[in-house]
Order: structure tokens, then C-alpha cells, then sequence
């Protein structure tokens, strides 16, 4: 499960990376962009509506590209996140199948915060709150298991 879990993730990872790079990077200067002049039709005629029409696309392009380089943020975060969930996935089943001590300690802190997480669903919804007993029924088997099949 750990490698079904942090392969991908880490994949995804690694390419939002470099995509953050790559939008950093391909920035203008300030210095570079054109500033802000009001337009004077008298004299600048047509040229310079074309050119106010062409500062709005591109401050709408730049939002967009702002908007995109958050959202590659927040999805960088979660990725980098489930990487290392994984890693702890991964790791621990393998300290469980060596029967190692802190397997089982880290595997039953991780079923009791299941446990909590759960729990806290259970109480706080209204309504379909049945649904919520699904993951406390697995989170409570989770801990039943690690204690019957290692003592």
C-alpha cells in the first residue's frame, strides 16, 4: 500500500516541481512590462486601443497563470504530503511483516488517530453519521488485529 500510495505521489511531486520551477522562472521583469499610461485617442489613435485591449488580455493571461501557480502550490503540499505517508506506509508494513516493535507502535498511533479522526465525524454529523461508523468499525479492527496478532 505504501508503494501504491507514494510511486505516484511522488511522481506528481517531482513534476509539480519542476512545473513551479518553470513558472518562476518564465516570469517578465517588472522593468520589462509596459506601465500603465491612460490612452489618449486624439493621440494615439486606434494603435492605442489595440494596445489597452492587449494590456487587459494579458492581465487576464496573468491572473490565470497566478491562479495556476497557487493551486500547483497547494497540490505540491499534498503531494509532498502523501510521499511521505507513503514512505510511513511502506516502512511500517514492512516492520510488521519483521515482527519489529516500533512497527506495531507506530502501526496502533496511526489506527488510534484513524480512530479519533473517525470518531470526531461520527459525533459532529447530523446526519448520515451511519456512513461515519464504517471507518470506527475499520479503525477499532485495525487495533484489534495489531493486538491479538502480536502478543
Amino acid at each position: 500500500m505504501g508503494l501504491l500510495l507514494g510511486i505516484p505521489s511522488l511522481l506528481v511531486f517531482l513534476w509539480l516541481t519542476a512545473l513551479k520551477l518553470e513558472l518562476f522562472w518564465s516570469k517578465p521583469d517588472k522593468a520589462a512590462q509596459s506601465g500603465s499610461e491612460a490612452i489618449n485617442i486624439g493621440r494615439d489613435g486606434i494603435v492605442g486601443v489595440v494596445v489597452a485591449l492587449g494590456t487587459v488580455i494579458g492581465k487576464g493571461f496573468e491572473f490565470a497563470g497566478n491562479a495556476a501557480g497557487w493551486v500547483a502550490g497547494v497540490l505540491l503540499v499534498v503531494a509532498a504530503a502523501l510521499t511521505l505517508a507513503g514512505a510511513c506506509l511502506f516502512f511500517t508494513g514492512r516492520g510488521l511483516i519483521l515482527h519489529a516493535a516500533w512497527a506495531r507502535i507506530a502501526a496502533g498511533m496511526a489506527a488510534l488517530g484513524f480512530l479519533l479522526v473517525s470518531f470526531l465525524a461520527l459525533t459532529s454529523l447530523r446526519r448520515g453519521g451511519v456512513f461515519a461508523l464504517i471507518p470506527v468499525g475499520a479503525a477499532a479492527y485495525m487495533i484489534w488485529v495489531l493486538i491479538r496478532r502480536f502478543n
